[in-house]
């Protein structure tokens, strides 16, 4: 007689967007070998192929980014009908909408274990002061609502538990949600290329942007740095490679390509950017505000540098001068200062490269899902 097929606790992940989904790439399947797995975010036509990679359970959930009562009440409403309908274990919350709609419903239908995980603040110092205040007040009632809160960097959780008061919170191996899978990456991609240039060079300094394309990554700080150094005569080009989130960006960069043919080229989504990070200089990251900062640790996985805007998440990855480049400000003009200075001096700029290796095997993926399996699991004993 065979023995009964053992139970699994069940895990219910909730995200606003599908794009969001990323962030579980793999892990999702092999949380799956303990637990009954569920997501349930929008549905958009590449959800049917991740869901069906990683084996897990799909309920599709529209949730609206933009605050909006009637449809927020309806949503969390929503929420509990699909709490109710999963019974879950763990309700694993993330992206600032999915998390707060989430722990509410999770809160009025008594999940034992509602974990929030903070992958960055909605709050940054360009705010006025009463759009800060009200972000962070929303931040302190997510902490609130949940039983445990999971940050993806070391100085996130710091301020973090500061602004949650008495809440405890967690950092999984050495930060980040998912981490950057190592395996095969040299044998599949070339490193990015070292900058040597000569005197009779043509070979352009290539940097590139990786991100949603939207005033809070300072796509406009970085246009402005790459038109003045072009202005200055120096050989650069830009590749900016994402989504646009406000039209705007679309006749901007339509601008920007017909006045710098050849220099600037926008290349659109692409669901792996490593190709691309392989072919260029510098990644250059002006986030105002990031929890951690995935694509740096991404472009180090090729050897690729990056020159970020100092804030929480890029200062828990990157030392300045050693394994990258951090702003002393969030200003075009710092941007434009440091890369005139790596230009002329490739010496300082190619020295980081020697320590990008060891910065990408501090999040690689199979230790940091191998960290999250111990930690849900304890969370079962909560």
């Amino acid at each position: 007689m065979s023995d009964p097929e053992v139970k699994k606790p069940k895990l219910l992940l909730l995200v606003t967007v599908p794009d969001s989904l990323i962030f579980f790439e793999k892990q999702l399947k092999s949380l799956s070998h303990i637990f009954d797995v569920t997501v349930s975010c929008a549905h958009d036509s590449n959800v049917s192929t991740f869901i069906e990679s990683e084996g897990v359970n799909y309920i599709p959930l529209f949730i609206n980014r933009q605050f909006s009562p009637l449809h927020d009440v309806r949503t969390v409403y929503e929420l509990c009908k699909i709490i109710q309908s999963v019974q879950p274990d763990i309700l694993h919350v993330n992206t600032p909408k999915a998390s707060l709609l989430g722990l509410i419903a999770g809160f009025l239908m008594r999940v034992k274990v509602r974990l929030y995980v903070c992958h960055g603040f909605a709050h940054h110092s360009r705010q006025s002061l009463a759009a800060q205040k009200f972000f962070k007040t929303l931040e302190r009632i997510r902490c609130l609502l949940s039983t445990h809160v999971l940050s993806v960097s070391s100085s996130l959780r710091d301020e973090l538990s500061k602004l949650s008061g008495s809440k405890k919170v967690d950092l999984i191996h050495n930060g980040s949600i998912n981490g950057v899978e190592l395996d095969g990456v040299a044998k599949t991609f070339q490193l990015a290329p070292t900058y040597n240039p000569s005197p009779n060079s043509i070979e352009p300094f290539r940097l590139l942007f990786v991100g949603r394309v939207t005033k809070d990554k300072g796509i406009n700080e970085l246009f402005r740095s790459f038109e003045e150094l072009f202005s200055e005569g120096i050989n650069i080009a830009l590749q900016v490679v994402g989504k646009i989130e406000n039209t705007y960006y679309i006749d901007e960069i339509e601008q920007m390509s017909r006045k710098y043919p050849g220099n600037f080229s926008y290349l659109g989504f692409l669901d792996d950017p490593l190709p691309i990070m392989s072919k260029n200089h510098l990644l250059v990251f002006p986030s105002y505000r990031e929890g951690f900062g995935m694509v740096i640790i991404e472009a180090a996985s090729v050897n690729l540098p990056s020159l970020a805007f100092r804030n929480l998440g890029t200062t828990s990855i990157i030392e300045s001068g050693i394994n990258g480049f951090l702003t002393p400000e969030q200003t075009s003009c710092d941007l434009t200062s440091i890369i005139r200075s790596l230009i002329r001096n490739p010496e300082e700029f190619n020295k980081v490269k020697s320590n990008l290796a060891d910065l990408a095997s501090r999040y690689e993926r199979e230790r940091v899902i191998a960290a999250t399996k111990v930690y849900l699991e304890q969370l079962l004993r909560y």
